[in-house]
């Protein structure tokens, strides 16, 4: 099964670049669970989360400090839905 980009599924992340705390907020219609992953530059996943969305816009906090500086690529999934933004961590 292929993911899908949506164009209804839209995701902000900030601040960027990222110290402790990325802050997301995905807009759909759709509501349900939400899985999150974080990737290196070697794509790799380094974090993982699962959220529930029950409206149309999702506020998620991500907490970093845990991770070491560099390039990451943050990949939202709901439904078979994907959207993926680049953020830095400093």
């Amino acid at each position: 099964i292929k993911d899908l980009y949506s164009p209804d599924l839209k995701l902000v992340a900030y601040p960027n670049p990222v110290e402790d705390n990325l802050q997301l907020e995905l807009e759909s219609p759709w509501s349900g669970e939400v899985n999150l992953e974080i990737l290196n530059s070697w794509g790799q996943i380094v974090k993982e989360e699962r959220t529930h969305k029950s409206s149309s816009l999702l506020s998620h906090n991500i907490h970093l400090a845990d991770i070491p500086a560099g390039m990451y690529i943050i990949k939202l999934k709901q439904n078979e839905f994907v959207n993926v933004k680049r953020f830095i961590k400093k």
